[in-house]
């Protein structure tokens, strides 16, 4: 089987509360934006499930890593941070379920199950840098329509 090497992507705010949010009295919700910049993942994906393989660094546990659903346009692809980039909290609706099992120490094979089409994010969390005016990174990738079989007419 091919092996594909995924880039560590940077997620950067792209919507931010402004200042009516603070003198809304809670009113107005005011959630951070981040984005990934194009409308798509290069890793594509079909199928009932996907496995990759993720190595932690001696810092990390596997706790760390969330799979999370993007918010997709044209020319990019969107999550929700919540209130606070520096404690995020996501819609629960963004939030992905994958199993993980430790292969060798420090290596996990992550199966992901593939039932709708989009495009998905593995997010480490702390991984955000506020003075380089990062959120945070991870490792992105797309789900196709899986084609449908039988006879066309």
């Amino acid at each position: 089987e091919d092996f594909a090497t995924h880039d560590l992507k940077p997620v950067i705010p792209s919507k931010q509360p402004g200042k009516m949010s603070s003198f809304s009295g809670g009113l107005v919700n005011g959630h951070i934006i981040g984005s990934l910049i194009d409308g798509a993942a290069k890793t594509r994906a079909s199928g009932p499930s996907a496995i990759f393989f993720f190595r932690l660094d001696q810092k990390g546990t596997i706790d760390d890593l969330a799979l999370l659903s993007l918010e997709t346009s044209s020319k990019q692809r969107d999550l929700d941070f919540g209130k606070k980039a520096g404690k995020p909290v996501f819609p629960v609706s963004s939030v992905k379920q994958f199993e993980s099992k430790e292969i060798i120490p420090g290596v996990y094979r992550l199966t992901v199950p593939l039932s709708k089409p989009g495009e998905y994010l593995f997010f480490i969390l702390g991984s955000g840098d506020e003075k380089k005016g990062l959120l945070g990174k991870g490792y992105d990738f797309g789900v196709d329509k899986a084609a449908k079989s039988g006879v066309s007419k």
